[in-house]
């Protein structure tokens, strides 16, 4: 297992990328970054769909900055993590459980090395990822931040909804939702809709360029299927009230890939909780210009502040 580093990303101080074994045996690559000095607790990264360790270098050194151990982990199906299907360009799971079984793994595995408190950081589909693990208990952490959750998704209408779930059904889940290419086109710029800023974005493509197998260009009617399921399952589940820790979400005004409507509606049914919005920001927050990232950043110290931590 290695870190892909470029001259634009360095990694945290300290960092070390470990192999661990996941639920039924899956290969998972781990990366931990001490703190710097005596830590005050550790952040546990969840990153979001077709993201990968090295996009958050910068917040892990962020986070070291603030004196917490930071781990994350690839999850299975992307990144430089075991992938089920042949076609590595497309993203497989069966359901949001089985994340869940991987973290654990991890967390268990790296015990002596996280000492609490523990925060959960999740971004996007890792947002739901995260949610999901807090609310069958399987962590608990002294609290959590979500950076645009994916808790609904904007593509999730009735129609692909029925039809994700029929092919599913059918035998048909892993074929992949739209036509993959053999080697998926670079993204422009100009025709991104995660982030406002250029300079980020390059360097995360920088990433993928210096290793192309750490990319995935497109879910399968499975992954989307699930992806449906379990936001489902967070509008109607009542254990939302046992969440009694302190919880941060943010939002982005100019989101287009989550629904933020889903945020309000979860966060109105969490005892203790602040929902910031960014105005102008886009869905990649802590991909984002300063002027947007730095909002982040400060709501996170709150969150701290609020936690006692």
């Amino acid at each position: 297992m290695i870190l892909i580093e470029t001259p634009e990303n360095p990694p945290p101080d300290g960092a070390e990328v470990h192999e661990v074994k996941g639920y039924k045996g899956a290969r998972l690559r781990v990366c931990i970054a001490p703190a710097t000095g005596a830590p005050r607790g550790t952040v546990i990264l969840f990153e979001g769909y077709t993201e990968f360790i090295e996009k958050y270098f910068e917040t892990m050194r962020d986070l070291q900055a603030r004196g917490f151990t930071t781990i994350i982990m690839d999850w299975r199906g992307q990144g430089l993590s075991f992938r089920k299907l042949k076609n590595p360009h497309i993203y497989y799971i069966q359901n949001f459980d089985e994340p869940v079984r991987d973290l654990i793994k991890a967390l268990e595995h790296f015990k002596d090395r996280l000492p609490r408190p523990w925060v959960t950081f999740a971004h996007s589909m890792g947002g739901a990822i995260a949610l999901r693990a807090l609310l069958i208990e399987r962590i608990r952490p002294e609290a959590a931040f979500f950076s645009a959750p994916m808790w609904g998704l904007t593509a999730a209408t009735l129609q692909n909804r029925l039809w994700s779930r029929f092919m599913r059904l059918i035998g048909l889940g892993r074929l992949p939702v739209t036509i993959v290419p053999k080697d998926p086109r670079e993204e422009v710029f100009t025709e991104n809709k995660v982030t406002s800023d250029e300079a980020r974005f390059t360097r995360n493509w920088a990433v993928w360029r210096a290793c192309p197998g750490i990319r995935i260009a497109g879910p399968t009617f499975t992954w989307f299927a699930a992806a449906c399921d379990v936001t489902q399952w967070f509008r109607k589940t009542s254990r939302t009230k046992r969440l009694r820790f302190p919880i941060t979400v943010l939002s982005g005004t100019e989101e287009t890939i989550v629904r933020n409507e889903s945020h309000d509606a979860l966060v109105a049914r969490l005892p203790d909780v602040v929902h910031k919005k960014i105005d102008g920001a886009r869905h990649e927050l802590l991909q984002e210009r300063d002027v947007y990232r730095d909002q982040a950043l400060a709501a996170f110290d709150d969150l701290l502040k609020r936690a006692g931590i």
